[in-house]
């Protein structure tokens, strides 16, 4: 994932569908409701609303579902932190100014004017809505108060120097390795009897090189393609959302030689 869209993520709010009842949700308050979920095999993640989850009602043919929910897993800590981070005023990118000579220390003074507190502690306690010693010490790590050089040049935002910060910090190192989790959920009644399902899938990378993304990412891609070119999947043409059984079935297929497959389980 490119990291502006980690600093980006979110700003739009999210709309979904609960019990019949459309709710939005706006970007100050995304990262504070969550909903934890338990992973099969893994553990408990936080879920955040993910843009509009309106969209996929057209998309899969399901006008009359009643609950429509598309959202992001997180560890529980980072939506914490994270949610502070905004309410900061970190992620701000209609504010500039030029930082030229400029360390991390008068960026944080400089975009967080409108919170309330003489210090970067007062000021991060105020604007966290809980767990305020968790989320100081994420904060602290981040460097976000350094007093270090900025290294940037010319006029920025605060999305700048944020990616910036993010980028040094949170970069992986060569025996890092990155984890994909995706996980559905479905509800429904055929034949008077009710049914949950759900669907897992857990990647984990082997290094900074082969890493879950890129299999998760390139893997799909590649196999598709290949299926085009030997002329096994035919009159696909242009961008299109591969929700096609001819194109996701074999594609899905493949991707088990890989070690990518979801895991299904029932219950009444």
């Amino acid at each position: 994932m490119e990291p502006r869209n980690i600093v980006n993520a979110g700003k739009s709010g999210a709309e979904y569908l609960l019990s019949g009842f459309e709710k939005q949700v706006s970007y100050r308050d995304l990262f504070a409701e969550t909903e934890i979920v338990t992973i099969p095999k893994l553990g408990n993640l936080a879920a955040y609303a993910n843009r509009d989850s309106l969209d996929y009602k057209s998309y899969y043919g399901l006008s009359e579902v009643k609950t429509m929910l598309r959202a992001t897993l997180r560890h529980e800590e980072f939506c914490k932190g994270w949610n502070t981070i905004v309410r900061l005023g970190l992620t701000n990118d209609l504010t500039t100014f030029k930082a030229d000579g400029m360390t991390y220390y008068d960026w944080f003074e400089i975009a967080t004017q409108q919170i309330p507190g003489n210090t970067p502690l007062e000021k991060i306690s105020n604007a966290t809505l809980k767990d305020k010693a968790l989320v100081l010490d994420l904060v602290q790590w981040l460097g976000l108060y350094d007093d270090e050089f900025i290294g940037l040049s010319g006029v920025v935002s605060s999305t700048d120097v944020l990616q910036k910060r993010i980028e040094e910090k949170w970069k992986m190192e060569d025996r890092d390795k990155d984890m994909i989790v995706m996980h559905h959920e479905f509800e429904y009644s055929r034949k008077q009897l009710h049914t949950k399902l759900s669907s897992t899938l857990i990647v984990k990378g082997e290094n900074k090189t082969y890493t879950a993304m890129a299999k998760t990412v390139g893997l799909p891609m590649a196999i598709f393609a290949k299926l085009f070119l030997t002329g096994k999947v035919k009159n696909i043409l242009g961008v299109q959302i591969p929700i096609m059984k001819e194109v996701y079935k074999p594609v899905l297929k493949e991707l088990t030689n890989f070690g990518i497959e979801f895991t299904e389980e029932y219950t009444d």
